[in-house]
């Protein structure tokens, strides 16, 4: 048995704490001084912190308390299944404690199947057979049960065979290489410090995830802009590719695709990333399923995240009529566009809408910003906080480039700042709305949209509410609220935009598309 985990730790006889990274789980008798020795040692050399019980520790008894939090706290678990394992109601123990915290924690678990075949693993024949009949004598129905089910779903995982992956060595390198590349995908924790408000909506989007379930699913993820999808969804890409047999980050979609030849791109990037395939750069604008990527992915769980998509041709181009993916597979797509979720079938139950941060967590995020503190100090900090906080909306963009604006000024020059910005928008703010304007489809959506921004909610319910209907209403990128009126997410924080036309003369609107034009320039 062992462990390794960047965050997993063991303490010594003199008291100082070792980090590990991965936890090996073996039957001493038959791997110890063989196979887990050279798989410890070559993770070893390659920087991989491991833990490995060489005092046998794992001789009789229950579980530590240190151990099983090694087990909890580890990123990678790897099982090495040998021919007498399941004699040792130890290894079935930690086989047992090893799958709670996968389904609970969604840590990764290897099965290793050292001489011993898969199907007597999981179907309890052979010599695993053999050592249940003397379980079956000596403890409880419902205490062998577990143990079978966690053998069965143990055994179920992808993982490696030395029948198949022959010699050894070979076996050993791949092993290490697979290793390397799951924990290239976990984020450690540190590397989300200052992401505030992260893991509860990461959280959010695990639980219509739902990891574990077998079946295909897709998630979407929509919001204004800036409100946060893409950091979500990067984050969420660290956390749990590694659960999956294969996966891929195709960001910035509209981006790479607004130019011709953009879905072409898409396509070869997304061979590239998900497959490893240099073979299909010359790849034309066809659907994938005509080349082998249906049959290489059918019996793998794939893990897709396709991050601000703007139009449903590029969902198209990667998985239009096809059911390509293997069971507990998972696609998920972020846009500001409802309308790309309907249109990719993208149940409504398994839409996270992106709600902005409330006040204590812009609090936090602006004043990292700005003062390079969680909470302001000083009365005008605070003050000064809570105006920013106000005119944000809850945009963690805005939040942090107007707060990334004002690090290190001093109180005179802040105030003043914060009078322009009243008078006009941030350019970054007028970006945002800028790229959602531009991304409607005809002119009365772009005319809904600058009179949501110019009037309000409640003039623009007097306008529209009696000619619209709500099936007509659902199909665009403005979501009726349950209070019965409707919103634009984007104009969530429009109100700086009302503040800049009333200090102009002239038409409103007019006005309006003259300032949003300049955010273009």
């Amino acid at each position: 048995m062992s462990t390794h985990s960047s965050s997993s730790s063991w303490i010594t006889p003199t008291g100082q704490e070792i980090k590990y990274e991965v936890f090996l789980s073996f039957r001493g008798e038959d791997t110890r001084n063989k196979f887990t020795s050279h798989l410890h040692h070559a993770l070893r050399h390659n920087k991989i912190e491991t833990f490995m019980d060489d005092d046998g520790l794992s001789k009789g008894g229950e579980i530590s308390p240190s151990l099983s939090r090694a087990i909890q706290k580890s990123k990678v678990l790897v099982i090495i299944f040998s021919e007498n394992f399941a004699s040792s109601t130890w290894c079935l123990d930690e086989v047992v404690n090893i799958m709670n915290q996968k389904n609970s924690n969604q840590q990764i678990v290897i099965p290793v199947f050292y001489d011993v075949n898969p199907c007597h693993v999981r179907k309890q024949t052979g010599s695993f057979a053999d050592a249940f009949v003397n379980h079956q004598q000596n403890f409880k129905d419902h205490k062998v049960e577990i143990w079978r089910n966690a053998l069965r779903e143990a055994a179920n995982l992808s993982g490696w065979d030395s029948n198949t992956t022959r010699p050894e060595a070979t076996l050993v390198a791949r092993i290490v290489d697979d290793i390397s590349k799951k924990l290239n995908h976990v984020t450690p924790k540190s590397s989300q410090d200052g992401l505030v408000g992260i893991e509860k909506r990461i959280n959010k989007v695990k639980t219509l995830l739902a990891p574990g379930l077998q079946d295909f699913r897709k998630v979407g993820i929509w919001g204004m802009g800036g409100i946060g999808k893409t950091t979500i969804v990067k984050a969420l890409y660290s956390q749990i590719s590694g659960q999956f047999e294969a996966s891929c980050f195709l960001p910035n979609i509209r981006e790479l695709t607004k130019d011709r030849g953009g879905l072409i791109r898409l396509q070869q990037e997304f061979c590239l990333k998900v497959m490893g395939d240099r073979s299909l750069h010359t790849l034309t604008l066809t659907p994938l399923m005509e080349f082998p990527v249906d049959r290489m992915l059918q019996r793998k769980s794939v893990l897709a995240i396709c991050d601000d998509v703007s139009d449903p041709s590029q969902l198209d181009a990667l998985f239009e009529g096809s059911n390509q993916f293997g069971p507990g597979s998972r696609v998920v797509v972020t846009t500001r566009d409802k309308r790309v979720l309907s249109n990719f079938q993208v149940d409504d139950f398994h839409v996270y809408e992106v709600e902005p941060l409330d006040h204590d967590e812009s609090s936090q995020l602006f004043c990292r910003h700005a003062f390079k503190m969680e909470l302001p100090v000083e009365k005008w900090q605070k003050e000064l906080s809570d105006a920013v906080i106000h005119y944000a909306g809850g945009n963690p963009l805005v939040l942090k480039v107007i707060g990334s604006s004002l690090c290190g000024k001093n109180q005179e020059y802040c105030q003043d700042k914060l009078k322009k910005l009243g008078n006009f928008p941030h350019s970054d703010v007028l970006n945002l709305l800028r790229i959602s304007f531009d991304g409607l489809e005809d002119d009365e959506e772009k005319d809904i949209f600058l009179d949501l921004a110019c009037f309000g909610h409640s003039k623009f319910e007097d306008a529209y509410s009696g000619c619209l209907s709500e099936a007509n209403h659902n199909s665009r990128p403005f979501k009726r609220k349950k209070s019965g009126g409707f919103k634009c997410p984007e104009m969530d924080f429009s109100h700086p935009v009302n503040r800049a036309v009333d200090k102009k003369d002239g038409n409103r609107r007019s006005a309006l598309i003259n300032i949003m034009s300049l955010s273009a320039a």
